[in-house]
């Protein structure tokens, strides 16, 4: 019932980190290099840390069999909004994916690929140079055998279109974000619903429903809900771009980011497609690396 304040503050970074782009096994050696070690005197590992990072209770938040069923009488540690961004986040397969080798290149597991039109992306490969044998790293399409490109220039390509975008006059307005839910509203109509839930299953134990229409009347709440949860989970771009767009240097602090940030910036603000190389020697042009912006009301 009563927070441990050196815990708590230790969580609310972690989850910061998180949302910012950073990696669970980074979060993990934050928390060994500051002291912290699992109950039974381990070391955090990943696994672990994707276990509390998506524990209801730092939100003061109360659950039943993996889902939320009201408020708690403990305070929270962080925001039912930060929790549910950070949940979301780490539910998501492709990120239990992208933990492996995808996440060690720029645009692998992210970007898609212009062949397919069903959101395939693209991996990591190697061919060989066929003037010295020299092994090149490029991007193909994760399911077909019909696109390859060349990683480095397919980096460069979107990394400098988002340094650009990053150094504009106008790169503070990113941080505005028109589309951020009323969270107290929100949070009000879930708290609604689930006590009609309850309602529900007090009136089935009453007899004064029957099973057939307590069923009917908890899918219908359900489903309501879980729009609700749904429209709840947003993540803040503050995190993730403020000091990006407030560097004196912004392609210094772009490179010294991290591949992670990296990757989750260029997510936030691009749509990245690769499309095949022109045929024969024609030179590499920008324009087949295709980066639609995302639908940011500031975003271009």
């Amino acid at each position: 019932m009563t927070l441990r304040g050196d815990e708590a503050e230790v969580l609310q970074v972690a989850y910061r980190t998180l949302l910012a782009g950073g990696t669970l096994s980074g979060i993990s050696r934050d928390l060994t290099v500051a002291g912290f070690v699992t109950p039974r005197g381990k070391p955090f590992r990943h696994s672990g840390v994707r276990a509390i990072l998506r524990n209801p209770r730092n939100a003061g938040l109360r659950a039943y069999r993996g889902e939320i069923v009201g408020q708690a009488t403990w305070p929270g540690i962080v925001t039912e909004e930060t929790w549910r961004a950070a949940d979301t986040l780490l539910a998501d397969p492709l990120r239990r994916q992208n933990d492996g080798t995808a996440r060690r290149w720029l645009l692998g597991g992210l970007a898609l690929c212009g062949r397919c039109d069903d959101g395939t992306t693209v991996r990591v490969n190697y061919r060989e140079r066929a003037a010295d044998g020299t092994p090149v790293l490029v991007y193909r399409c994760r399911s077909h055998a019909h696109l390859s490109r060349e990683a480095g220039f397919c980096d460069w390509r979107v990394s400098e279109r988002v340094i650009a975008r990053l150094s504009r006059a106008d790169a503070r307005d990113l941080l505005v974000d028109d589309d951020r839910p009323d969270m107290a509203s929100l949070r009000g109509e879930a708290e609604v619903l689930r006590m009609r839930l309850d309602q529900l299953a007090e009136a089935h134990a009453d007899g004064t429903i029957t099973m057939s229409q307590l069923r009917a009347g908890t899918e219908r709440l359900r489903r309501k809900l879980a729009d609700v949860d749904a429209n709840m989970v947003h993540v803040d771009r503050a995190p993730l771009l403020a000091d990006l767009v407030t560097a004196t240097d912004v392609r210094k602090a772009w490179h010294a980011a991290g591949l992670d940030r990296q990757r989750a910036v260029i997510s936030l603000l691009y749509e990245v497609t690769l499309m095949p190389r022109p045929a024969g020697r024609a030179p590499l042009a920008v324009e087949s690396v295709q980066m639609v912006a995302r639908g940011l009301s500031n975003g271009s």
